[in-house]
């Protein structure tokens, strides 16, 4: 076994230049870490970021990912893309797009080349991209249409709480046509085969949020958690997942409630995310 097989080369795209990723590669490059990080980035940038920071952090420029060594505190190891512009922290720019998308586009080549083991991606402004003349949704979108999975599952977690998108970033008056049976048992079937195969729990406990108040309330309050999300559950049900709903949104996330789930399915972006991160 070669030196370079025995830790795991990590890709990182480090997102918008003027956002706070470049940030943390510099205060993460300051401690030892027992994998490989490669950060896609502009050395300039990064000197005028370490500078800034006032740390005592070196760049080491790798041109041969095949040569790098875990990293050390101190040392910051980068694959130089250049950006054309200069990137001012906190300033949003359109022009700085290209650069961008750039530095994905080479993290996640070198990922599913096999070169790197895995792809990490700092903070982006979808607005900046968008005004660009690019449309842009989001991470999750655009590494699923250039790896081509039909439909992509967002899962974030934490040691406390796992939660997963039904659907992401759409707005509010697309979410409810978005949702549907074939929806919902294409993402549940990917959470299963997920929880098995990476937590390496054969029957996670799954709940599933309603979409309206009260799930709906009987049908009170919209048809969706009564006609789509409940039967379909069931349906899931019958086939041996454990799994529950539709709960209504603002009791599933309490204490005592989400500690009886090994994972909770919300609706969309926020009903999911907000609890999520205020936990």
């Amino acid at each position: 076994m070669s030196l370079s097989d025995q830790f795991t080369k990590i890709a990182i795209s480090l997102g918008d230049p003027a956002g706070i990723g470049p940030d943390i590669a510099v205060a993460n490059s300051t401690q030892d870490n027992k994998a490989a990080l490669i950060h896609f980035a502009d050395p300039r940038l990064m000197e005028n970021k370490i500078k800034e920071l006032d740390l005592q952090v070196a760049i080491k420029e790798v041109k041969d990912i095949e040569q790098v060594t875990a990293s050390k505190a101190g040392i910051l190891q980068i694959f130089p893309i250049h950006n054309k512009h200069q990137a001012r922290t906190g300033q949003r720019d359109p022009a700085n797009t290209e650069y961008i998308l750039e530095c994905l586009n080479s993290a996640l080549w070198h990922t599913t080349a096999g070169i790197t083991g895995a792809l990490v991606t700092g903070p982006i402004n979808k607005g900046v991209i968008n005004d660009a003349g690019i449309k842009f949704s989001g991470h999750t979108e655009y590494l699923a249409e250039a790896l081509a999975v039909k439909t992509p599952v967002m899962m974030l977690a934490s040691k406390s709480l796992k939660v997963v998108l039904l659907t992401t970033h759409l707005p509010i008056e697309s979410v409810t046509r978005a949702i549907t049976r074939e929806r919902i048992i294409a993402i549940v079937n990917t959470v299963k085969t997920s929880f098995n195969e990476l937590f390496k729990m054969p029957d996670p406990k799954i709940c599933v949020c309603g979409l309206n108040p009260h799930a709906g309330d009987g049908g009170h309050l919209g048809s969706t958690d009564e006609q789509i999300i409940a039967p379909t559950i069931l349906e899931l049900a019958d086939l041996g997942i454990d799994i529950v709903g539709p709960i209504p949104a603002d009791s599933v996330f309490s204490r005592s409630e989400r500690k009886k789930y090994d994972v909770i399915v919300a609706m969309y972006h926020d009903q999911g995310l907000a609890p999520l991160k205020a936990i």
